[in-house]
């Protein structure tokens, strides 16, 4: 989503997610769709903004591609770097290596996602 800063209003990521792993699923069909790279930090973007990406906006970034039919979801990434550099501020970690409050919030989806698996089945 950081590189759609000047294309797609911010709430609408989660909706841009969601449709390129239906547009993923629909070419290679029964073929698991892992989406990688899913900004799960801050960010400089374009080497000018910051993305700052809050705990609820990653929950849905993750919640809109699991529920749009990925088998998985990674986020970039887990270590903090300095900002400015080339790869921005991307961190589930804060500077001294404990997790943030953007990882707590995954660890709630995960909670919750196992729950209701458990009581619905596989979607």
């Amino acid at each position: 989503p950081v590189f759609w800063h000047s294309q797609v209003r911010r709430e609408d990521y989660p909706g841009m997610i969601a449709a390129g792993v239906r547009a993923l699923a629909a070419q290679s069909p029964g073929k698991p769709i892992e989406l990688t790279e899913v900004v799960s930090g801050n960010c400089i973007t374009t080497g000018s903004r910051v993305g700052a990406v809050s705990a609820p906006e990653i929950i849905r970034f993750y919640l809109g591609a699991l529920a749009a039919g990925a088998d998985t979801v990674t986020g970039w990434c887990l270590n903090a770097r300095h900002r400015d550099s080339e790869t921005g501020e991307f961190a589930l970690l804060d500077d001294d290596d404990r997790p943030s409050g953007r990882s707590r919030a995954l660890g709630r989806l995960r909670a919750a996602l196992r729950d209701a698996i458990r009581v619905t089945g596989a979607w």
